[in-house]
């Protein structure tokens, strides 16, 4: 089965770097604000711990590209807004998510950015986000650099996507692989 865990992003949590390899801390060092990415990855230790892993004993590399892997297990990462989320699976995978927020110039980007109709079954702001997420899921499943040129993202891209309300927030998150596992979303948010 796959898993993905969801947390509500905590700048105010006290990060335990004992928990955190090395190679990590200088990837992180890298961003230009940490905060969200290091809850992220604070996720994935509590996600791996679940799971029976410790982060720090896995063989952690990251490709030319910047994506994580490890010999043991393969996970992907994402954030957006107030939320973090970690997919883990025993084959390749990738995983976005996008808190919902008004957009002003939704038209605009629509017009840039996409290559196909998008779904008429659903608003249009969510139909802009649900393609977004399996865009971006499917550019890190393939490790490929994220970047939006004119007139790429499509709609049919083989990602699967739904929409999530935690608490009065919604998100659009959604994953791609070739494993046709269920799926169990697992919210770690403190109530």
């Amino acid at each position: 089965m796959l898993k993905i865990y969801i947390k509500e992003i905590d700048n105010n949590a006290i990060i335990d770097e004992t928990k955190i390899p090395d190679i990590l801390k200088k990837h992180l060092a890298k961003k230009k604000s940490p905060s969200s990415s290091i809850n992220a990855w604070m996720l994935l230790v509590e996600a791996l711990n679940k799971e029976g892993y410790d982060l720090k004993t896995l063989d952690l590399t990251f490709s030319k590209n910047g994506k994580p892997l490890t010999k043991e297990i393969c996970f992907s990462i994402s954030h957006s807004g107030s939320f973090c989320a970690v997919l883990l699976s025993e084959d390749n995978v990738g995983l976005d998510i996008e808190e919902l927020k008004d957009l002003s110039n939704l038209d605009l980007l629509i017009d840039k950015l996409f290559c196909t109709k998008l779904n008429e079954n659903i608003s249009k702001l969510d139909a802009f986000y649900q393609a977004f997420c399996s865009f971006e899921a499917k550019l890190k499943h393939d490790d490929q650099l994220l970047g939006y040129p004119k007139k790429r993202l499509r709609l049919d891209n083989g990602a699967k996507s739904l929409k999530l309300k935690l608490g009065k927030k919604e998100l659009w998150l959604s994953y791609y692989t070739f494993n046709k596992e269920d799926v169990e979303i697992i919210n770690l948010t403190s109530k």
